[in-house]
């Protein structure tokens, strides 16, 4: 999460490379349970730095399996059936979050609508 302040506060600052434009900020837990008072306020004071934070839980399955082994998230895959496994596809917090950025990354892009020019004729 320190790395993360880092990199937000350059990008606040126009130090981060040209182009480079920060969707968000993607949290998940590094053990389960409950989370650290002193975690949570420091993630309290990141979240300060972007618009959108979003959270992922800790998921026992995700230390057992091997990277390629894990089903990947697509834009507009249906929601997971409740208790999939992981190989099959992707936890139910995860589609959450990859949903949200999707569409978050669709409004951005969105073109933005031109305005009649009032007073002048074409």
């Amino acid at each position: 999460m320190t790395a993360a302040a880092e990199r937000l506060r350059e990008w606040h600052s126009g130090l981060a490379p040209d182009g480079v434009v920060v969707l968000g900020l993607v949290l998940t837990a590094v053990r389960p349970g409950r989370v650290p008072a002193s975690v949570r306020r420091y993630r309290d004071v990141v979240a300060e730095l972007i618009e959108h934070v979003y959270a992922i839980g800790w998921h026992d399955d995700l230390v057992a399996c091997e990277l390629s082994e894990l089903a990947e998230y697509l834009p507009f895959d249906p929601p997971p059936r409740r208790r999939a496994a992981i190989t099959q596809t992707v936890p139910s917090d995860v589609h959450r979050t990859a949903t949200a950025i999707i569409t978050n990354l669709a409004v951005l892009r969105k073109p933005a609508v031109a305005q009649p020019d009032s007073g002048t004729e074409p």
